[in-house]
């Protein structure tokens, strides 16, 4: 079973996020279960420049957000085998706390 794991994640205060996404410093963003997260453009652009292809893994809010962009992105969705399959990944994380992964579940 593949356990994803938030290794990538960057923790600032919501103040500290809040006036990165207020200066547009983001491509995509959003607020999930009390907490904001984003995509910046400088980690994309950072990609960019290594001459390598950038892989967002983002919920359908950031897709609304990237659609805004001039990025011209590449879409792909993966779903799960079963919802099954899908629950066992997510309980997987130590990271996500039960009420999470429900509302996870219930909001799609």
């Amino acid at each position: 079973m593949f356990c994803y794991r938030f290794i990538d994640y960057h923790y600032v205060t919501r103040e500290a996020m809040q006036a990165a996404i207020n200066n547009g410093e983001f491509i995509e963003n959003a607020e999930f279960s009390g907490n904001l997260y984003g995509t910046s453009k400088a980690a994309v652009h950072a990609v960019q420049a290594k001459n390598l292809i950038c892989i967002l893994d983002i919920d359908m809010q950031g897709v609304k957000n990237i659609k805004k962009t001039d990025l011209d992105p590449i879409y792909i969705s993966i779903q799960p085998p079963s919802m099954e399959i899908l629950v066992k990944n997510l309980v997987c994380s130590m990271s996500l706390l039960s009420t999470t992964i429900w509302r996870m579940l219930m909001e799609g």
